[in-house]
């Protein structure tokens, strides 16, 4: 079944967006990690994250990884950006056997604590999850 997300925040930039937040109509957040750069579109891979485990990777307890290799549901989806984050951006379905490897990111990759200090929005989310 295919899914629509929103935007919600660029949490890593290099070129464009690598790795931004996003959420459905029923509030569920959604991780997206860019996984492919064609010339005509970018492939994010985007997996369900709870409030917790969002905050366990910008508490930096957690890595981007295990996100992805160890979701919390067995449930992945990839989108296909062409030009924009502006609008709906539709989600489908994707088999976890066909996750690739090459997909998932590098063991290790942390989110940078330092950046989250002055963040409103992460620490509005952080103080969520703790309720």
């Amino acid at each position: 079944m295919k899914k629509t997300i929103h935007h919600k925040r660029t949490l890593f930039y290099y070129d464009g967006p690598q790795l931004f937040l996003a959420h459905d109509q029923s509030c569920t957040q959604y991780l997206c990690l860019l996984v492919e750069n064609a010339e005509e579109f970018d492939r994010f891979l985007c997996v369900p994250v709870s409030e917790v485990r969002l905050r366990e990777f910008y508490e930096g307890r957690i890595d981007l990884r295990k996100i992805y290799a160890e979701p919390e549901r067995k449930e992945l989806y990839y989108t296909d950006i062409i030009d924009s984050f502006e609008g709906e951006i539709h989600l489908f379905p994707m088999q976890y056997e066909d996750l690739r490897e090459e997909w998932l990111p590098e063991a290790g990759f942390d989110w940078d604590s330092s950046e989250m200090k002055d963040d409103a929005m992460i620490q509005e989310a952080i103080i969520d999850s703790e309720k």
